[in-house]
């Protein structure tokens, strides 16, 4: 993914709203060939946690990573119960 389609991704959140910007990323996660690194919470109530892995398995990185780990959110941020 070049700086180029970085700029189009950053062009599209801020054009769309959130949900048809994830829609590119996506869509786009093919392209992607840098590292990555993709963390969710086990407990996440905000994050499709599925979403996630399926970014992951779609990307084209070679150096990618994806971890779980046990909690739902930082404190303070998003926690609706």
């Amino acid at each position: 993914m070049t700086s180029n389609t970085l700029r189009s991704l950053d062009e599209a959140f801020k054009k769309y709203d959130t949900l048809d910007a994830l829609d590119a990323v996506h869509a786009g996660a093919e392209a992607l060939d840098v590292p990555l690194l993709a963390i969710y919470g086990t407990q996440d109530r905000v994050v499709n946690t599925d979403g996630v892995r399926d970014f992951y398995a779609a990307a084209g990185s070679t150096d990618k990573r994806v971890t779980a780990v046990d909690f739902s959110v930082y404190p303070g941020t998003c926690d609706r119960k």
